[in-house]
């Protein structure tokens, strides 16, 4: 399968992108289970300046002090401070590891500085913490400006005393989680706008316009028939395919109107048969003609009655009023492919076609079912395939091609509707199918019963 298959339908799409979220979500899981919890204990020490003998001294003493907090964080940090806190607790960090667990920060425009230590040990966390602090205190005591009597100018005091942190500061599992699934949210959705662009297929109406100058009629399912082998009811969808076609097959006698498709697999018997159920509900005599002979008997749309087909009719073998049968369940009439050596075959046995659908025997087939019916659906192979819809587009009054959603490529349709025109066969229209699902049109044989055509001369 391969990546754009994925993408299909907009389910899909939307499996893709919750199978990243969750992906993602488990894969921060993992990792967060798999770390060393760390602990983060807190000292907290406010510095004034105690040589004020006047507000303006006050004032100055203040301003001085703010502007050497940065600085005094970066002492509480160095060597200075944290090499006797290593000798003291017994510590087997270096200086430069220890300085990677201590933190010193101090709120903008505060005289406050923060120490936070990191340690697997909550305990540890709170002794190292207090520890840095203690020396801080002496260092600033040691170096910090005197008066003139040789007093420290800077006072610093402990407001908040480490203790031992009840939880771990790290990992914090819940939102690296929430933070794991958002970023496989982002990863799925980025997948899929990729995915999509690259994706050829004709999926929407609006890629149908684009690609061919045509007007798309409809945008049909393809549903599962019923155990008499058709569905109860035309849908909505149906509906307006019909009234479509009815408008392009107006006018006086009898119509054709071929169905056809770029590549096997689009559903063009489905939509070939769904049409003739809808006209026929309506009051219309109508026939379905099985032209494609060389198609294998397992993929006929129904099963072919064993008396008789269009290829029997063709080769003079019987007349066209014993090959007519009534659709299983259905008001129209059908003419199967009939059997055909090559159709019969098994698959490593077919050498080619030995079948057409062309000739002057066709036409009179076709005549004789224009005064026997009001509309004849031709159900034809694929333009790119076989050469039979070309011909038969000859012989009919309208086309339509049969585009799925998620098999037809933009190539594919265009030159489709390209080789139709290079023989003179204009295409009516374009339906699309937005199903994978090639669900055949009745039964197996074995539950399908034939009634006798009802003949409309």
């Amino acid at each position: 399968m391969t990546p754009i298959s994925l993408l299909r339908t907009r389910g899909r799409r939307a499996l893709l992108v919750l199978v990243c979220t969750v992906l993602g979500a488990v894969a921060v899981l993992g990792l967060t289970l798999t770390q060393q919890k760390q602990y983060t204990a807190t000292r907290q020490e406010y510095v004034t300046f105690n040589g004020a003998n006047s507000p303006n001294q006050l004032q100055q003493g203040a301003a001085y002090t703010t502007n050497q907090m940065q600085s005094f964080g970066e002492l509480a940090t160095s060597a200075r401070v944290l090499r006797p806190v290593i000798e003291q607790l017994g510590l087997t960090d270096t200086v430069s590891q220890l300085q990677k667990r201590v933190v010193a920060t101090t709120p903008r425009g505060t005289v406050v500085l923060q120490l936070e230590v990191t340690d697997p040990d909550p305990a540890r966390a709170a002794r190292i913490a207090n520890a840095v602090g203690d020396q801080f205190v002496d260092l600033i005591d040691a170096i910090g400006p005197r008066g003139t009597t040789g007093q420290s100018l800077l006072s610093v005091q402990t407001i908040e005393t480490a203790q031992p942190p009840s939880g771990p500061s790290a990992p914090r599992t819940s939102r690296d989680v929430v933070l794991g699934a958002v970023v496989g949210l982002a990863v799925g959705a980025a997948l899929v706008l990729l995915l999509t662009g690259q994706d050829d297929r004709v999926r929407t109406p609006g890629v149908v316009a684009r690609t061919v100058g045509v007007p798309l009629l409809a945008t049909i399912g393809r549903s599962a028939p019923t155990a008499s082998g058709a569905r109860a009811t035309a849908s909505a969808a149906d509906s307006r395919l019909a009234e479509s076609v009815s408008v392009l097959l107006r006018g006086d006698g009898p119509t054709r109107l071929m169905v056809t498709a770029p590549t096997p697999d689009c559903g063009s018997s489905v939509v070939a048969h769904q049409i003739a159920r809808v006209l026929a509900d309506q009051g219309r005599p109508v026939v379905v003609v099985d032209t494609q002979l060389r198609r294998p008997a397992n993929e006929r749309p129904l099963p072919a009655r064993a008396e008789a087909g269009l290829a029997d009719v063709l080769s003079g073998q019987h007349p066209v009023g014993d090959a007519v049968v009534r659709a299983p369940g259905t008001a129209y009439d059908v003419l199967g492919s009939g059997h055909t050596a090559e159709a019969d075959a098994a698959p490593g046995e077919r050498h080619g076609a030995r079948h057409t659908v062309e000739g002057s025997a066709l036409r009179a087939v076709l005549d004789d079912l224009g005064r026997r019916y009001e509309v004849v659906i031709l159900d034809a192979g694929a333009v790119l395939t076989v050469v039979d819809p070309v011909v038969l587009g000859s012989f009919s009054d309208a086309t339509l091609v049969v585009a799925d959603a998620d098999l037809t490529q933009r190539d594919e349709l265009s030159r489709a509707v390209q080789v139709l025109g290079l023989a003179g066969v204009a295409a009516s229209g374009v339906v699309l199918t937005t199903s994978r699902k090639q669900p055949r049109f009745a039964p197996s044989r074995a539950d399908t019963t034939f009634a006798p055509a009802h003949s409309t001369s």
